[in-house]
């Protein structure tokens, strides 16, 4: 995931600003709307799909925020 990409995904997603999403993939999923059982069921694939949803982020910004629930 490039720094744009990651920087995409952070302002989409509704996280402390402190948390790094490189770092802390567990800490990024409890800030989803659905965190608890987000965060138990993407504990091994959150790379996959932040990168998808920053690939998404980067053509169609609705598309994430629809999927986030924004």
């Amino acid at each position: 995931m490039t720094e744009s990409n990651v920087g995409v995904v952070k302002s989409a997603l509704p996280v402390d600003e402190s948390i790094d999403v490189e770092a802390s993939p567990e800490r990024v999923w409890e800030k989803l709307p659905d965190g608890g059982s987000l965060a138990a069921a993407h504990r091994e694939g959150w790379r996959h799909h932040l990168g998808n949803w920053a690939r998404a982020a980067s053509h169609a910004p609705s598309t994430v925020l629809g999927e986030l629930g924004c």
